[in-house]
């Protein structure tokens, strides 16, 4: 039998303590996109990123007093984003889904990868039953409608580096 799960891991037991009280810390798109480098999986340049647009697939002109100037030695592709998708403040999951058939009883097997716990720390609390999660979640955004305005789950989809194209508005937030 194939189910979802959501873990999360804290570098801190006092942060973990919070969220086993219910209060969740959520960070920026913009803090995430800031993290990037080699080292570190927490951190993502494409956090945002309305559209990934291929060089090879556009004809790019620019026109600079009467003289078009066409760019067609870009080194990668051409990021554009929207720089208010980086006010949105997000809470992220690691989230398997699992075949329960093929544990065998053994948790460790459903532990996430070593680079991630060592990225995001190794407080570990799961979250087996999403829904009711999801449902607590909702009921909390209630009380605080005045002060929020939207709320979205939803899992992030990684695109593949030849991608061309663009995300709808709603999607932005999950498309990496």
């Amino acid at each position: 039998m194939k189910c979802r799960v959501y873990a999360r891991l804290f570098s801190n037991p006092e942060f973990k303590k919070y969220f086993l009280d219910g209060k969740l810390w959520m960070s920026s798109l913009a803090q995430f996109k800031l993290l990037e480098d080699n080292q570190n999986t927490k951190g993502d340049r494409l956090e945002g990123v309305s559209s990934y647009y291929q060089l090879k697939k556009l004809d790019l002109v620019f026109t600079v007093d009467g003289i078009n100037h066409k760019i067609s030695d870009a080194v990668g592709p051409i990021l554009v984003e929207n720089p208010e998708y980086g006010f949105l403040k997000v809470y992220c999951f690691y989230s398997p889904e699992l075949n329960t058939n093929d544990l065998g009883g053994k948790s460790q097997q459903i532990l996430p990868p070593r680079k991630m716990i060592d990225d995001f720390g190794d407080q570990l609390v799961w979250i087996h039953n999403i829904r009711e999660f999801r449902r607590r979640v909702e009921i909390a955004i209630e009380k605080r409608k005045d002060s929020i305005l939207f709320y979205k789950a939803d899992n992030v989809l990684y695109f593949e580096d030849q991608f061309h194209g663009r995300f709808d508005e709603i999607s932005i937030p999950f498309r990496k």
